[in-house]
Parts: C-alpha cells; sequence; structure tokens
C-alpha cells in the first residue's frame, strides 16, 4: 500500500468516525487497502465496500452497527433517512442510545 493511499484511508476513517458510519472504499486503490487492512485483523467489512476498525466494531450493539451500516449507505446511494417506526425495527426502543445527533 501506497504512502498516498495509507495517508486516504486514514482521512476517510477520521472522518467516518466523526460522522458515525462506516469507511466505504472510494477508489480501487483504497479498496485494495482497506481490504488488507480486514486481512490483517485492523478493519472490518459488514458490507460490501463498508468498512469499519476492528476495535470500535466490537463494541458496538448491533443497533449501533447497524446506524453506522445505514449511514454509509445513505452517503453512497443519496438515501433519506428513515422514519420513527424503522429504527425501531431494528431494536432500538428510543432514540437516545442509538440515534446520536
Amino acid at each position: 500500500m501506497s504512502r498516498t493511499t495509507r495517508v486516504q484511508i486514514d482521512s476517510l476513517i477520521r472522518q467516518a468516525a466523526a460522522e458515525q458510519r462506516c469507511v466505504v472504499g472510494t477508489t480501487r486503490p483504497v479498496q485494495r487497502g482497506l481490504q488488507y487492512m480486514c486481512r490483517q485483523g485492523l478493519m472490518v467489512s459488514p458490507y460490501i465496500n463498508l468498512y469499519c476498525p476492528a476495535e470500535p466494531w466490537q463494541t458496538m450493539n448491533s443497533c449501533e452497527r447497524h446506524l453506522h451500516i445505514l449511514r454509509a449507505l445513505q452517503l453512497t446511494h443519496d438515501w433519506t433517512a428513515a422514519a420513527n417506526p424503522r429504527w425501531r425495527r431494528m431494536g432500538c426502543r428510543t432514540r437516545g442510545p442509538c440515534m446520536k445527533d
């Protein structure tokens, strides 16, 4: 992995963490770098071309994991956030612990 790719990946990881979502592989070299990091155990890939650092992923409950995935998919597909009944079906009882503003 080149230094430029590593810098891009580090920037994407910081941005995704700030937005509480998974990292999206933006270019082929970045995707390869993220896949390499998955093989090393540094990242996990919960969905095609979505990645999350392994340590924070292990500490998340299933609701937080789903929200990280949905936020990343929303970003890549320009989706609108789901209404109240949708996040309740995902296991969230209240807005507090699952939906952080």
